[in-house]
């Protein structure tokens, strides 16, 4: 079976998150779908695990409001809120006919729930922002510190090293003025 597809490559795709699709996988396994296989340290899934991942990618809630009017709205993938989601649809749920509230308190509401949804998705969002920017800044004070130590240390060493061969080009001298005092009283000294 050749697995071609990622979670990134199908996030790319349908302009969704990687969360989301990896989310989709969630629902599919707990399904009791097995999808995909890892491959270096990467899931890669075939044309026809794509196909039922994407299936999950449409699921909406039970007695959520369909409608096929086109209805032009603003959509953004943080909201969480079904593609075909349709304000136009939304009121005439409440009031029976499209531009005519019967009940503001129940739009009310469900404005109040959907802002909310919102809310609750940015903050969470600001969350994992803030927890991964305090990794990044602990992380920065760390690796300076590391730095400045690791450098002290470097100039200790570096001063050692040369200490070092100073005193292994003193003995190595000696060693060399010894051998030559030995080398002499073998000679014979010429008349």
């Amino acid at each position: 079976m050749k697995r071609i597809h990622t979670y990134t490559s199908i996030s790319k795709e349908k302009k969704r998150e990687k969360r989301t699709v990896q989310g989709w996988h969630e629902k599919a396994r707990g399904d009791g779908h097995n999808l995909g296989e890892i491959v270096n340290g990467v899931r890669m899934f075939s044309d026809e695990e794509r196909t039922l991942l994407l299936s999950y990618a449409g699921a909406t809630p039970e007695n959520f409001i369909k409608t096929d009017e086109d209805v032009a709205i603003a959509t953004t993938t943080e909201l969480m809120l079904p593609q075909d989601f349709s304000p136009r649809a939304m009121v005439s749920h409440f009031d029976g006919a499209v531009g005519q509230v019967t009940d503001p308190d129940q739009i009310v509401a469900l404005t109040r729930a959907i802002v909310n949804v919102g809310l609750t998705t940015l903050d969470s969002k600001i969350q994992r922002q803030r927890a991964t920017l305090d990794q990044h800044q602990q992380a920065f004070v760390e690796a300076s510190q590391v730095v400045n130590e690791g450098f002290m240390d470097l100039k200790i060493k570096a001063s050692e090293s040369r200490m070092v061969a100073d005193q292994q080009t003193a003995a190595t001298q000696q060693l060399q003025a010894l051998m030559g005092k030995l080398a002499a009283l073998g000679q014979v000294e010429p008349s």
